[in-house]
């Protein structure tokens, strides 16, 4: 059996990734798709840095886009959070290298079923 994790929880914002929901302060908050596989990203690896291309990768799995978008989707986030880049609450920006979620976060782990096996009969 193995755990995946399937909420996140750091500083009034509770990121539930299974129910492809994010609420801060129980205001549920409008992200595009992008925004929320980035935020969960970042919470996956909270206080690491995750680089441009790392971000780039996993979340536009290939696609070539410019880091236009990357900067437009970390906008969002910082403005769906209450952040900014000069006081950062969430998110650091690393310059020239990428972001790092610098909050506490604290996981909520559910067992994923073991595999089913079906008889014949």
């Amino acid at each position: 059996m193995t755990l995946e994790v399937v909420v996140f929880e750091s500083g009034g914002l509770r990121v539930d990734k299974g129910a492809y929901r994010a609420e801060l302060d129980g205001r549920q908050l409008d992200l595009e798709p992008k925004a929320f596989d980035l935020l969960v990203l970042l919470l996956s690896h909270a206080g690491q840095l995750v680089t441009k291309q790392q971000i780039l990768d996993g979340v536009w799995s290939g696609a070539a886009v410019t880091d236009n978008a990357l900067t437009r989707v970390i906008a969002q986030l910082r403005k769906a959070l209450g952040d900014h880049a000069r006081e950062a609450r969430f998110l650091e920006t690393v310059p020239t290298r990428g972001y790092r979620w610098i909050a506490p976060v604290s996981t909520i782990p559910r067992s994923a079923p073991a595999e089913t096996q079906l008889g014949v009969d």
